[in-house]
């Protein structure tokens, strides 16, 4: 929101000697020329960095309810935000909804069950990679009861094929019933585990990716094969309304989309092939793969192609994809993996102090940065919980990343689709519920040879709240500003004030520029500089 004069609070751009000296010789002209500044300002850098349009925080568009809080206007860096005022006896506030002791209580226990359930996540994939080493066989078979204790521990295609033996079909059809009905309610049943874990918590990965040797991902049983003339013809899935087999082998649902709500996976869905020029790509067929990655079968994808001019931004082609520069061998500046596969976190866990400078950074699985958070202030965020809590000095947090099957069909679907995701999708959240006061830096790796402020200023941070709801949309957080890592790798560094899922998203695609708040219009910005100018001159500077 920008303000001028009068007795508004300026913005942060509508500050310092040039305006006071304004102010002071014609006092309505200092509105006029902040918002020709801002303009300029907004065309060159993007107008999520000034100020963003003030929203009521916490659920949907209020604050827990007219009993619980209300929505409040507040100056924070010079810009106007809402922020939630809890009323007497609710807790929680400022950019997150108030909710009474009991509701509070009941969050913290979800809350805390969900890290839990990502860290028997992490586990077990952990686990089944290291039991299982040969790809085709990439499913550990659960050590629960539930499963028949031949295959218990055993390495086999998919969960179905756990069920060994004459009585197969029968035993499956017991034990879909059975994890249907087995968990409490809010709860679903994890067969990797043989646990209960809250509604929100994504299970471990029922498929892995194929392997390149082997890189189609059937349609018919979900097997990966060398190419589609290999599929088997199987159809195990024929009651109309649920034609689509997922991926553990034993369910049918309406569609893969349907099928990434009861379970995920890693790699291709179903029906599409691994591309070999840019390992996390999935493209139809290998011409598809041509398009989406901008290197032909036998090159490597090493980064998107720019253009020699100052702005260095994104060629696109015919096809609406970005253009690529590619190499006929890998290397540490040419890697052939897609921008959101770069550097993925392993899931790690921290007590968080509250004080200024706290970091709490993720390695990826070859020792690299992949994602850091630091406070911004002391006493960035409390503890929304009992007084004894509230004087913790430090509050849990896990930092993770994300199924490929939730950003293949949630709401980070459309920037998938386009190869817009430019940073690896991570999840930052604390082991209870916290009031955040300020708010704290993200730090995402970007990895380019390219001038990492010309790179990063086509890129915004987009975030989803809950992002294993498959329908919750994402929004643009803010522009991305350049930073650089300890290790010197370039950075898209955000202010966030709530802990969720991030990534950084280039708007070089069509139909997503104005998601990412990129406007640049040289002409418009040459028409305001000299409005600038002029405004100046009138009032004698």
């Amino acid at each position: 929101t920008l303000q001028g004069g009068g007795s508004a609070t300026p913005c942060r751009v509508c500050s310092g000697p040039l305006f006071e000296r304004i102010h002071q010789r014609q006092p309505m002209m200092r509105g006029t020329l902040c918002v020709v500044l801002a303009l300029c300002f907004a065309l060159s850098v993007g107008a999520d960095v000034l100020c963003s349009t003030p929203k009521c925080p916490g659920d949907n568009e209020d604050c827990g309810g007219n009993a619980a809080g209300k929505c409040e206007d507040e100056t924070l860096l010079g810009c106007s935000v809402k922020i939630c005022v809890c009323v007497s006896g609710y807790v929680g506030g400022r950019f997150s909804a108030c909710m009474s002791n009991s509701q509070l209580s009941v969050s913290n226990e979800l809350m805390k069950l969900e890290v839990a359930a990502n860290v028997q996540r992490r586990d077990a994939e952990k686990l089944e990679k290291k039991m299982c080493t040969d790809p085709l066989l990439g499913c550990l078979c659960p050590s629960t009861t539930a499963y028949p204790n031949a295959t218990r521990n055993e390495c086999r295609e998919s969960l179905k094929d756990c069920f060994a033996g004459s009585t197969s079909a029968s035993l499956i059809v017991a034990h879909n019933s059975f994890r249907l009905t087995v968990c409490a309610s809010g709860k679903h049943y994890c067969d990797k585990g043989g646990t209960c874990v809250p509604n929100d918590s994504p299970c471990p990965a029922v498929k892995r990716g194929c392997p390149s040797t082997h890189p189609v991902r059937c349609a018919s049983d979900w097997t990966c094969q060398k190419d589609k003339a290999s599929c088997p013809d199987d159809d195990r899935c024929p009651d109309a309304g649920k034609r689509t087999l997922c991926p553990d082998g034993m369910t049918c649902a309406a569609d893969t989309r349907s099928c990434s709500k009861l379970m995920s996976w890693e790699g291709c869905a179903s029906g599409t092939q691994a591309c070999p020029q840019m390992e996390g790509e999935c493209g139809a067929d290998a011409a598809d793969c041509e398009k989406r990655t901008g290197c032909a079968s036998a090159e490597f994808f090493c980064e998107h192609e720019r253009s020699t001019s100052a702005s260095l931004s994104v060629l696109v082609g015919v096809n609406n994809f970005p253009l690529s520069v590619c190499a006929s061998v890998k290397s540490d500046s040419c890697s052939g993996r897609k921008p959101s596969k770069g550097r993925e976190p392993e899931y790690e866990t921290k007590a968080v102090a509250k004080t200024q400078g706290e970091r709490f950074q993720a390695m990826d699985v070859k020792g690299r940065v992949a994602v850091v958070i630091e406070m911004q202030q002391d006493n960035a965020f409390e503890a929304s919980a009992s007084a004894d809590a509230q004087a913790s000095a430090t509050v849990d947090f896990a930092i993770g990343t994300v199924s490929d099957s939730v950003v293949q069909n949630g709401g980070m679907a459309k920037y998938h689709a386009s190869g817009a995701i430019a940073s690896a999708v991570v999840a930052v959240e604390p082991a209870q519920e916290v009031t955040i006061k300020g708010g704290f830096l993200l730090q995402l790796p970007i990895e380019t040879t390219a001038t990492c402020a010309e790179v990063v200023a086509e890129m915004s941070v987009v975030t989803i709240h809950d992002i294993n709801n498959l329908d919750a949309a994402a929004e643009v957080v803010a522009k991305c500003e350049a930073g650089t890592l300890k290790d010197g790798t370039c950075s898209c560094n955000v202010n966030v004030k709530k802990f969720s899922s991030f990534a950084a998203v280039a708007s070089y695609k069509g139909g997503e520029s104005s998601a990412a708040g990129v406007l640049k219009p040289a002409t418009l910005t040459i028409t305001l500089l000299a409005l600038l100018l002029a405004v100046a001159a009138r009032v004698g500077i």
